[in-house]
């Protein structure tokens, strides 16, 4: 029986700002090492992503930048292209969410929910600027947080304290594009559709099991499911977005990207239950059709393996939204397989701001001095899988010194060696040092343990633990004493081949270079052969593959 495909997603990113080291090891960068892991277990292998280019975010940016949404899209697409290929993400295909295919498979999900009576039309408020006359989403509303009273607190979200608010409980609020006070906001009721989730939140219940992601993720999901969830509005008034179906009669309105619920008050305070919907979660599906022709039954069988890597403040629309929609729908469309969610990636005792000058964005890191193959170690080290992680850029060049002394080092060793001692040959007449083996076979299997399991950070720790053992190894032996070192080093050198296989998912120049400095005489995948560079192979002269 052939095995599952494997279809890993990263959250999709918005395209109005570039990546920070924390997007990178929230999604991207850790489906692609889970991707390239994959692909080396010879898993069929599908790893989609794309920008995000609808919602309310976007269309500030372009107001921001006096462009239009579409010009903002393209430009900031660009940009994330750029530094996702200097971190060597391998995607298999990089799309977006402004396709015709996007459009068709929302208005396909939309018709399916509306078929198994998951819609509902009601009145809802509006806040509309007097001034620009337009109606503005809560992104676009700011005012004065009513919970630790800072000046710039969205209509969604104080990013000061953290507090989920929304735009009708903001004290002073203004229009975010146009902040002029003369101006009062307007409130009016409006209709909007709703999503119901009263056919859907047992199946997700009994669908959601500890398996399916981490503690964490899976306790938020559960205390979230502990009460009826309220319907979630699912429309907007914009013009930037997949449009309506004219049939409902919500003329001028859109899908939107964020949706929030109402505000419930108990007893004297007040308690805000913003249940964010990401409806763009639909474009894992719509990339994928724009990636490979057999993209629906991908999305229908049910031996595909979904994957999806996201950071912590996805989790819901992961865990419950996304497949509340899936089930609603009635299509047969899967249910993820894992969930991989990180907790927050901290810079130096910070969250990360631009507007701030906080953390190492893409192009900060592009244009550093340091390898792209160190950066993602370094964060794959400190990926933040049991609880907010720490990063420091005095860690990085940690991270690129015990490169160059264990694995870069260890390379030289060896290999020099071989041209002073064999002339650059691997010998022959000689067998592979059997306890040494058994090191390593016990070390591959807590390797494929951890990573099936998609605990990246076990698996570099195990990585790591090889180097190790192979520079204790030969230290332990001291081949350079011995009268016949043929057997020492035709085992450092098979060791040293698998340890490009190990790691190649991590550091994947790295890995070519070791493989170079080998003879390339292998494949970078798993298999039983313990021989991968076989008696009597010519290396190249050794080449320093990290310098000082």
């Amino acid at each position: 029986m052939p095995p599952p495909t494997r279809l890993v997603t990263a959250a999709l990113p918005y395209c109005n700002a570039e990546p920070h080291l924390g997007n990178l090891i929230g999604s991207t960068l850790s489906a692609d090492v889970f991707a390239r892991y994959s692909r080396a277990c010879h898993y069929p292998t599908l790893y989609i992503c794309g920008t995000d280019r609808y919602g309310t975010a976007t269309e500030i940016k372009a107001l921001e930048e006096k462009l239009t949404p579409r010009e903002i899209c393209a430009k900031y697409h660009a940009i994330h292209e750029t530094i996702y290929k200097f971190f060597q993400i391998q995607f298999d295909y990089f799309g977006s969410t402004e396709t015709p295919l996007h459009t068709q498979i929302t208005h396909e999900v939309i018709q399916g929910l509306e078929e198994q009576s998951c819609l509902i039309i009601k009145p809802t408020q509006t806040c509309v600027c007097t001034k620009c006359h337009r109606a503005l989403s809560d992104r676009f509303v700011i005012g004065e947080c009513p919970n630790c009273h800072a000046l710039d607190a969205r209509g969604d979200q104080c990013d000061a304290c953290g507090h989920l608010t929304h735009a009708t409980v903001l004290l002073h609020p203004v229009c975010a594009l146009c902040r002029d006070p003369a101006f009062p906001l307007e409130f009016l009721v409006t209709p909007h559709q709703f999503l119901k989730f009263d056919q859907t939140q047992s199946k997700i219940k009994r669908w959601m099991n500890p398996a399916k992601t981490e503690a964490h993720a899976y306790a938020l999901t559960l205390s979230k499911l502990e009460e009826p969830l309220p319907a979630k509005d699912i429309t907007r008034n914009l013009s930037w977005g997949v449009a309506v179906p004219e049939r409902f009669g919500l003329k001028d309105q859109v899908y939107y990207v964020w949706f929030e619920a109402t505000v419930r008050i108990i007893s004297l305070k007040c308690i805000y239950y913003l249940f964010l919907f990401h409806f763009s979660q639909i474009g894992y599906i719509s990339i994928t059709a724009n990636a490979v022709p057999h993209w629906r039954q991908l999305w229908t069988d049910p031996q595909t393996q979904l994957y999806h890597f996201i950071g912590k403040d996805n989790i819901l629309f992961h865990t419950i939204y996304f497949p509340a929609t899936l089930f609603g729908s009635g299509q047969g469309w899967i249910l993820p397989h894992f969930i991989s969610a990180t907790h927050y990636l901290m810079f130096e005792g910070q969250k990360f701001s631009k507007s701030r000058n906080v953390g190492v964005f893409g192009t900060d890191a592009m244009n550093s001095k340091t390898e792209s193959d160190v950066w993602r170690l370094a964060l794959l080290r400190m990926r933040p899988e049991t609880g907010d992680s720490d990063f420091t850029l005095k860690f990085l060049n940690e991270t690129r010194e015990w490169l160059r002394r264990n694995v870069a080092n260890l390379s030289s060793r060896i290999t020099k060696f071989l041209e002073n001692k064999h002339g650059g040959v691997v010998p022959s007449g000689c067998t592979l040092d059997a306890a040494e083996m058994k090191v390593l076979d016990d070390f591959m299997g807590i390797y494929h343990q951890a990573m099936e399991h998609v605990k990246l950070r076990e698996g570099v720790e195990v990585a790591m633990k090889v180097v190790n053992e192979l520079n204790a190894y030969l230290n332990r032996v001291q081949f350079w004493v011995l009268e016949d070192s043929r057997s020492v080093m035709f085992t450092a050198v098979n060791m040293l081949a698998w340890i490009s296989v190990l790691w190649a998912p991590f550091t994947p120049t790295l890995s070519q270079g070791l493989r170079e400095q080998l003879g390339s005489t292998y494949e970078l995948e798993f298999h039983p052969d313990s021989i991968l560079v076989p008696h009597g192979t010519q290396l190249p002269a050794t080449q320093h593959l990290i310098e000082k």
